[in-house]
């Protein structure tokens, strides 16, 4: 994503949810599945225009599976 994409107005978390249409606990569950840029020295502003692509795609911003590791077991043979 290029950071020229982003573009404000800038909304703090209750903003943001009320923006999309959500409660704020209801926008904090959602969020956690998916990784949306964040804005400002603080990084806790949420740029509207990666809401409003959030909002219309989605998976563009799924977080990426974590990959465990398998544990082996030794074979005697």
């Amino acid at each position: 994503m290029d950071i020229t994409s982003i573009k404000g107005p800038f909304y703090n978390k209750k903003k943001a949810a009320e923006y999309c249409g959500y409660a704020v606990s209801t926008f904090d569950e959602k969020l956690k599945g998916y990784e949306i840029p964040l804005a400002g020295p603080e990084r806790n502003r949420f740029p509207e225009s990666m809401l409003d692509l959030w909002m219309v795609s989605p998976e563009t911003f799924s977080k990426q599976p974590n990959l465990r590791r398998r544990k082996f077991n030794r074979v005697k043979v």
